[in-house]
């Protein structure tokens, strides 16, 4: 997470806000440019928020032609005159441009895996106390109680193997995102969301 003080927010969201009429660019402009969200750009520039998802203050960087780093400079003091700024028109801009939009869909899609894992997780347990409450029911045919054995056996392998599936493209997806950027420090920990 990108975080600011109460005071970081309020430099940054004046430099963003100079800096847009500066190009005079709407803010639409600006967030297609840089691929985030309108909302994430208001935020910014009203100061509202003091931490961001990993990409989005890189995205406002690329919509604005800024250079990596330039907001975080700014937070800490640095006025726009002080901070390097990147034509997005050329091949290196491009290339910036894409590693923010690259980022934040890595940092979208590992968000989604992880949410699926825990569900899958929640699920197993689900099934798990539902068949332990059906089996102790007094009176149930003990072929039935074999049948439901194996079913949930099947269902819970079946799972299981979908669990690991997940973990496996997490973690693929985790060296995806280290490889675009490797000090972003956006890896997710599937076990960090395991019960959710």
């Amino acid at each position: 997470m990108e975080q600011f003080t109460a005071e970081e927010a309020t430099r940054v969201a004046g430099a963003v806000r100079n800096r847009r009429a500066e190009l005079r660019l709407s803010l639409a402009a600006v967030a297609e440019v840089g691929g985030t969200s309108d909302q994430t750009l208001m935020a910014v520039e009203k100061g509202e928020k003091l931490s961001y998802r990993p990409g989005s203050i890189a995205a406002v960087e690329v919509g604005l032609g800024l250079a990596k780093g330039s907001i975080r400079e700014i937070a800490e003091g640095a006025t726009l005159d002080e901070v390097q700024y990147v034509d997005l028109r050329t091949e290196a801009g491009e290339r910036l441009r894409q590693e923010v939009l690259t980022t934040d869909f890595l940092t979208t899609a590992a968000g989604e895996l992880t949410a699926s894992a825990a569900a899958i997780s929640k699920s197993l347990g689900d099934l798990g106390a539902s068949v332990s409450h059906i089996a102790a029911e007094p009176g149930l045919d003990p072929r039935y109680r074999t049948i439901l054995a194996l079913a949930v056996e099947g269902l819970i392998e079946t799972i299981q193997d979908l669990s690991k599936d997940l973990r496996k493209s997490l973690n693929n997806l985790n060296h995806q995102m280290a490889a675009v950027t490797p000090s972003s420090g956006a890896e997710v920990d599937l076990a960090d969301h395991q019960g959710e």
